[in-house]
């Protein structure tokens, strides 16, 4: 993945998607981000107080992230150079497979993004 921008947000480690989680889907790819700010969104479900905080910037690339981790083909240009889509599989959003906690926090990202105005 080649970011081109400076996150807020802190990232804490890539985990690997099979490390002892019950949640974790062998299908998504191994390296997954985890943040100081909220933690494993493949993990748990980021609270919409925490979200709330973040810049548009930040829950966009939580978002985008996301799925990206899970094989997403973007189609932005501006999408396509900051992850790529290498092994993409899904090109529809709503066809991603997303775990509970993903489809929770993505829930809450867009409905943060929606509040901020950030589209």
């Amino acid at each position: 993945m080649n970011t081109r921008f400076v996150m807020p947000l802190v990232l804490v480690a890539g985990f690997a998607a099979g490390a002892g989680h019950a949640l974790a889907d062998p299908a998504a790819r191994p390296d997954r981000n985890c943040y100081e700010d909220i933690g494993c969104p493949w993990k748990v479900v980021a609270p919409l107080a925490t979200l709330r905080k973040l810049s548009c910037q930040a829950l966009a690339h939580v978002r985008n992230h996301t799925y990206y981790e899970n094989f997403y083909c973007f189609h932005s240009a501006a999408a396509v150079s900051a992850y790529g889509n290498t092994d993409c599989k899904y090109h529809e959003t709503g066809r991603v497979p997303l775990n509970t906690s993903e489809r929770q926090t993505l829930a809450h990202i867009r409905q943060v993004e929606d509040e901020k105005g950030c589209h």
